[in-house]
């Protein structure tokens, strides 16, 4: 499991026009690894469990925030959508081998660690 490959999938996961939830992205993603064959998976809550602590801290460094409920009539739960900061990051971790380059640093879900290496891959 690559954590920053759970961040681009919970940022993906983060527009004002849909619910938010990081369990369901979490689910998702642990059925890909689970089908690829991928090994050593920790079981599906603890899964669950660190993509909303993954969340929290998206949101503690402004790549993610509160959004209001943009589909009137429309019942959507913990409606959330990226920040300016978290298009950057989502539209860097698009690219070829970005998510690689991220787990090779070993980074931390810091906001200037996160610009730093942005700086670096622009």
């Amino acid at each position: 499991m690559e954590m920053w490959e759970l961040i681009k999938r919970l940022l993906g996961g983060a527009t004002s026009n849909q619910s938010f939830s990081p369990a369901i992205v979490a689910g998702a993603y642990y059925r890909e690894l689970k089908s690829a064959g991928v090994a050593q998976l920790p079981p599906s809550d603890q899964f669950s469990e660190f993509a909303d602590s993954i969340s929290l801290e998206l949101e503690a460094i402004g790549l993610i925030e509160n959004a209001a409920n943009a589909r009137n009539g429309l019942a959507m739960l913990n409606c959330k959508r990226r920040t300016a900061f978290g298009d950057e990051l989502y539209e860097s971790l698009q690219g070829r081998n970005v998510v690689a380059f991220f787990e090779g640093m070993h980074a931390e879900i810091d906001s200037g660690e996160i610009r730093r290496l942005l700086h670096q891959l622009g």
